[in-house]
């Protein structure tokens, strides 16, 4: 019989030296606001690391808090597998659902037979997935979100729902009054939106409603604020915010300087050209 060690090192583990309270090389990354975070080069056992702001590029799906902090623990092990590639997928693509077949299931969560079986039943009974129906393609998984699990759907953790279409009754009684009454008040807001306009536009642009603490809030931000034009897209404005995070500057003062060079820069100049707009 084969007797395996009681105890397995950690590759770097050994040569860690445990500090006091607060004495750490990252203590002033840990302690600072996500606002304010920058880049730390520290001495680590494996090499030079640098920790600091994360960024996600390229392809990415969000993951929710609560999906590790309070979905998580309800879970076996084997089961939260099953259920973070069934959100991966569904997630990805904007639904609460994904079709995918057992063995390619298998093949992402590296289980097998009754292991993935009992997995999956443990997410069926958990209550996070349910199947919906099965084809030669394979099983349609529905994906329940933690606000669906734990019953406190606040909004704040739901998928966007497309927005409800309104349909307005055409009445014949309406456009005969309106003629003579709207066209003076029609002139009036024209006369005075071209003076309000820029003043209003720049102030909602410069100014999140929230205080943005990632890269990601300030693209959802940018977006929202300018729209999404070549150049100025998703990826463009990730590189912009980490070009200018590596330049030491802040959370709270990149959508300043954002705004300033849309204000600036021609319509057409994308955000590879940030640096020439602000004089650098």
């Amino acid at each position: 019989m084969v007797q395996r060690p009681s105890y397995i090192s950690v590759p770097g583990s050994d040569k860690l030296r445990t500090r006091a309270r607060g004495h750490s090389d990252a203590a002033v990354v840990e302690a600072a606001a996500p606002s304010s975070l920058k880049r730390v080069a520290i001495d680590a056992p494996l090499g030079n690391i640098v920790v600091g702001p994360a960024l996600l590029q390229g392809r990415q799906v969000p993951l929710l808090v609560d999906v590790m902090d309070r979905l998580g623990p309800l879970l076996s092990p084997e089961a939260f597998v099953v259920y973070l590639q069934l959100y991966r997928l569904a997630v990805a693509d904007g639904k609460n659902v994904t079709r995918l077949s057992l063995s390619e299931l298998s093949r992402r969560c590296r289980l097998q037979g009754r292991r993935l079986n009992k997995a999956i039943a443990d997410a069926v009974g958990a209550g996070v997935i349910a199947l919906v129906d099965r084809t030669r393609d394979g099983t349609l998984y529905r994906v329940r979100l933690p606000s669906e699990v734990l019953g406190d759907d606040d909004g704040a953790t739901a998928l966007p729902a497309p927005a409800p279409v309104v349909k307005r009754a055409a009445t014949k009684a309406t456009p005969t009054p309106t003629p003579k009454s709207s066209p003076k008040p029609t002139k009036a807001k024209a006369s005075s939106s071209p003076s309000s306009a820029p003043s209003s536009s720049s102030l909602a642009a410069s100014a999140p409603s929230a205080s943005p603490r990632s890269v990601g809030d300030i693209c959802r931000w940018f977006e929202a604020a300018y729209g999404n034009t070549p150049g100025r897209r998703g990826p463009d404005v990730a590189s912009a915010v980490m070009a200018l995070l590596e330049d030491g500057k802040t959370f709270a003062v990149i959508p300043e300087i954002l705004s300033a060079f849309v204000e600036a820069a021609p319509k057409s100049a994308p955000l590879a050209d940030l640096g020439r707009y602000r004089g650098s």
